[in-house]
C-alpha cells in the first residue's frame, strides 16, 4: 500500500515546528485504513498556536511593564463608552489600574467622555485634550503636566502602552507615541488594536504589537 506524507507547519512568534504526518490511502478493495488528514485536526492546531502566541506576548507585555521606570499609556477610540459599553469600559479601566499598579504612569485618553475619570486611575496622571468642556482649563494644565512628565523620562526604561488608538485623531496619541519611541532609546512600544496592530520599521525592533481589542485583551490580561 503506497504512503504518503503531509507536512505541517506551526509558527510560534519567532520560531516554526515542522512535523510529518503519514496518510494511509485507500487501497484497491475500498477498505480505508485512514481518513484523510482532519480538518477539526488543524483547527485544533491552529488554537494551542493561538494560545501559546497569545500567552507569550502576555507574558513578555507584563514582564516590559514590570521593568519600566517610567508607563506612558495611550488610550484610544476602542475605549469609547457608547451606550451599552459602559459597564465593560469600566471594567477595563479597573485592569489596567491593577496592571500599573505601584508603576510611574501618565495616561493620555483622545476620547471625550467622562469614563476613565470615574476609574480608580489617577485624575492627576490623565490629560484628555478632547475631554468635557468643564474640564477644559484642567486638561490644558494636565497637557503641560504630560509634556514636563515625558521630558523626566529621558534617561530611563520607558514602556509605550497604546490601547486600541487608531486613526480618528493620530496627531493627538498615535504618531507621538511613535516619534517617542523612535528617539527614545531606552523605551519599548507595546501596540493592541484590533484593526491597526501595526508598527513602523523604525521601532518594530523595540516593540510588540497585538492584533485583538484593547478592551477585551485588558480583561483578558488580568485572568491571565
Amino acid at each position: 500500500m503506497a504512503k504518503h506524507f503531509m507536512t505541517v507547519s506551526l509558527h510560534f512568534g519567532y520560531f516554526t515546528i515542522k512535523f510529518k504526518r503519514r496518510r494511509k490511502i485507500a487501497n484497491r478493495s475500498g477498505i480505508i485504513d485512514q481518513a484523510p488528514f482532519d480538518d477539526d485536526i488543524m483547527k485544533n492546531m491552529e488554537m494551542k498556536r493561538w494560545r501559546f502566541s497569545m500567552k507569550h506576548y502576555l507574558e513578555e507585555i507584563k514582564a516590559q511593564i514590570r521593568e519600566a521606570e517610567f508607563v506612558l499609556v495611550g488610550i484610544g477610540e476602542e475605549f469609547k463608552a457608547v451606550p451599552g459599553a459602559e459597564e465593560r469600559i469600566a471594567r477595563s479601566y479597573e485592569c489596567l489600574e491593577k496592571l500599573l499598579k505601584g508603576k510611574l504612569y501618565f495616561l493620555v485618553t483622545q476620547n471625550e467622555d467622562e469614563c476613565i475619570f470615574s476609574s480608580p486611575l489617577q485624575d492627576f496622571f490623565i490629560a484628555a485634550p478632547f475631554g468635557p468642556r468643564e474640564r477644559s482649563q484642567s486638561s490644558e494644565d494636565q497637557w503641560n503636566s504630560y509634556l514636563n512628565w515625558l521630558s523626566g523620562t529621558l534617561g530611563h526604561r520607558l514602556c509605550i502602552l497604546e490601547l486600541g488608538v487608531g486613526f480618528s485623531a493620530p496627531q493627538v496619541i498615535r504618531w507621538p507615541f511613535e516619534k517617542t519611541a523612535q528617539f527614545h532609546l531606552k523605551s519599548f512600544m507595546i501596540r493592541i488594536n484590533e484593526k491597526f496592530p501595526q508598527l513602523s520599521c523604525e521601532i518594530k525592533e523595540r516593540g510588540i504589537s497585538v492584533q485583538k481589542n484593547a478592551v477585551d485583551w485588558l480583561m483578558e490580561a488580568e485572568q491571565g
